[in-house]
């Protein structure tokens, strides 16, 4: 038993590859529930939460992978009396049938991005549910590594305007247990969208967004494959008249 502990121990502080490497033409199932609250002032609040089951499919695109993220079922609840209740019918209705499809590297890197469907908040939350951003040399637990994410890149099929911006994240293999890899997330971002409600009258023409993240996920050593994961993203919204903060928990499991 002294045998079996010490080289658990040792496997555990082995150095590993993470990168995404799925089988092509190989297909997940997810659940993911997402609850937003967001305030404008004081009585001014609003929070809704969607409840998704969404499968995604690899297949090749050159030496990179296309990832196709499909919604199957959809639900969304808002509290009684609140300010979000009678969009949420609605919400739940457009979530149906949409699909986003990225081009990604196997560090995870986003090169593309298209949205089908719904578009707006929903496409570029499909975006960013692409998997982890994974390091370009062999890591022991322990190690970091750090990523700038484009967002006006990977964004740009589901924002108006030419929206610019990035998030530095910086990521921790904290632990190996057999073939799962557990890795923390923190981050920080900016972007600048202009004529963020596209034209219409009275719409604010420019909206500065200030965003965090923190986040853990378990992910499948082997593959890159996310087995579960929570990030919390938290964003302040300065339209110039305005602010507005939100707070989003995104809770993703395989089924």
């Amino acid at each position: 038993m002294l045998t079996v502990a010490i080289a658990s121990v040792l496997l555990s502080q082995t150095a590993v590859q993470l990168q995404l490497n799925p089988a092509l033409n190989s297909s997940y199932k997810y659940r993911m529930i997402q609850t937003m609250s967001q305030s404008m002032g004081p009585g001014m609040n609003s929070k809704i939460t969607t409840n998704v089951e969404m499968n995604m499919l690899y297949t090749a695109a050159g030496k990179n992978f296309n990832q196709k993220t499909s919604i199957t079922s959809a639900k969304a609840t808002a509290p009684k009396g609140d300010m979000m209740e009678k969009m949420a019918a609605q919400m739940e209705k457009s979530m149906k049938g949409v699909s986003t499809t990225s081009v990604m590297d196997r560090q995870g890197n986003i090169l593309s991005t298209k949205s089908s469907g719904v578009q707006g908040q929903l496409g570029g939350g499909l975006s960013g549910l692409s998997g982890m951003n994974f390091p370009k040399t062999p890591v022991k637990p322990g190690s970091t590594w750090v990523t700038v994410v484009d967002l006006g890149k990977i964004l740009k099929d589901s924002l108006p305007g030419q929206a610019k911006g990035t998030m530095k994240i910086t990521s921790k293999l904290v632990s190996i247990s057999g073939t799962t890899a557990n890795i923390s997330m923190s981050g920080t971002g900016a972007m600048n969208i202009p004529n963020p409600g596209g034209g219409a009258k009275g719409a604010p023409t420019n909206m500065k967004l200030n965003l965090g993240l923190t986040g853990m996920s378990a992910v499948n050593a082997k593959t890159g494959i996310i087995l579960n994961s929570k990030s919390t993203v938290r964003s302040t919204m300065d339209f110039g008249s305005g602010k507005m903060t939100q707070t989003i928990v995104i809770s993703l499991t395989k089924i």
